[in-house]
């Protein structure tokens, strides 16, 4: 492709940097999630050994979360000082705190019980349409002009 538009500047966008980071950060939170169902669901608790790895398990995914918790909130506090958003901060601004409630919710892990769905840690539409939201509102701006 270089050959052919030698100018072509492919370095990605840093608000689409931003968002892949909150995306894999989903996914990861997404699979202690389901990692985290499967050991509750699937092991029992009435046999000693089972009961310690449930334990283990939950410990681990415990340690994950911290970890996801300290990295979101970097990537939260990167975003929301980003200023190439200006032109479009309301919607910049809207993904980030939507999301943020969405990874907040995936942080929470008082709803996985047995009646608990694994969900795909692939797919996260939420935040899929808040970026494109967020893309289309700056494009549409930055033609407007």
């Amino acid at each position: 492709m270089t050959a052919v538009l030698p100018d072509l500047d492919l370095t990605p966008l840093p608000e689409a940097a931003l968002v892949s980071q909150l995306v894999e950060l989903a996914a990861i939170l997404v699979t202690e999630r389901n990692r985290l169902f499967f050991a509750r669901s699937k092991l029992d608790s009435s046999k000693e050994e089972e009961t310690a790895l449930i334990m283990h398990y939950e410990h681990e995914v415990s340690r994950q979360l911290e970890e996801a918790c300290e990295t979101f909130n970097k990537i939260r506090v990167d975003a929301l000082t980003y200023e190439g958003a200006e032109a479009r901060a309301r919607e910049w601004h809207t993904l980030w705190i939507e999301g943020g409630r969405y990874i907040e919710g995936l942080l929470d892990l008082s709803g996985i019980s047995n009646t608990y769905e694994p969900n795909s840690a692939i797919q996260h539409p939420l935040l899929d349409q808040l970026f494109h939201r967020y893309m289309n509102a700056k494009y549409r701006a930055r033609t407007s002009r």
